[in-house]
């Protein structure tokens, strides 16, 4: 979700940058792009509170158990 953040935040940087040199077209491009990419990223992206916590060697101790 980091690299998420940071492709939101770079194309937020971009459609500044268009805005203050009035490029008002590709700017509201832009926005727009950003939005629709911004609705994916959340709607694809788990809730970290969802996600199971396990236990980092829990599954070597099953294995060496097992054998």
């Amino acid at each position: 979700m980091r690299s998420d953040r940071r492709i939101i935040a770079r194309m937020s940087l971009i459609v500044r940058n268009l805005v203050k040199q009035d490029f008002w077209q590709y700017a509201n491009l832009a926005n727009r792009l950003l939005g629709v990419i911004w609705g994916k990223v959340l709607a694809i992206a788990p809730k970290w509170s969802d996600i199971p916590k396990v236990e980092p060697y829990r599954c070597l101790r099953e294995f060496y158990a097992e054998s």
